[in-house]
């Protein structure tokens, strides 16, 4: 059985350590955008990480934040349920491809996943959004992979395309039969 501090069911809180997260990353890229252009995927990771960290200073997130990184799903956890997964782009858009519908290497106690999205272009954006609203599509590459786009309008995910819940799908013995 997993026993869970105290999680707000609309995430609110979880929401505004995100939004000052943001915020922070912005400001740092108002002052040095060419360190952020020139940053790797895995670098990016630790940026958002340290911009968590500083953010959840004095709330009920301080020092409850981890980054997992490496071939782990989602790159950062937060109190053991929240999870942040980070994604970059250097495109002038808000797409990417995501990953592995089996989520094989997805952190067990993780509930609820948000994307923290960088748009590495003039000017630098970011975004973050709960990971299965802009879930829009599956790909084949080695294994089926969701498509990402931070810009989808709710209700037209795959998950409302399907009629099948990210959570219920994501559930299921087989998950990537149910797509096929």
């Amino acid at each position: 059985m997993i026993i869970s501090e105290r999680i707000d069911k609309n995430n609110s809180e979880f929401e505004e350590l995100l939004s000052r997260s943001c915020r922070i990353i912005k400001n740092a890229t108002n002052n040095n955008d060419s360190y952020f252009m020139h940053r790797s995927a895995t670098e990016l990771e630790n940026d958002i990480f340290v911009s968590l960290c500083e953010a959840a200073k004095g709330t009920d997130f301080d020092r409850t934040i981890y980054l997992i990184s490496g071939h782990k799903f989602p790159d950062i956890v937060v109190k053991k349920y929240y999870g942040v997964e980070v994604k970059t782009t250097r495109q002038d858009f808000w797409k990417s491809i995501g990953n592995s519908v089996l989520e094989s290497t997805r952190v067990e106690s993780v509930g609820r996943i948000y994307l923290f999205f960088a748009k590495l272009t003039d000017p630098i954006s970011f975004k973050y959004r709960l990971y299965q609203e802009c879930l829009y599509d599956i790909a084949v590459t080695h294994s089926p992979r969701y498509l990402i786009d931070m810009d989808l309008k709710l209700g037209e995910s795959i998950f409302d395309k399907i009629g099948v819940s990210y959570d219920e799908l994501r559930s299921r013995n087989k998950p990537i039969k149910n797509v096929v």
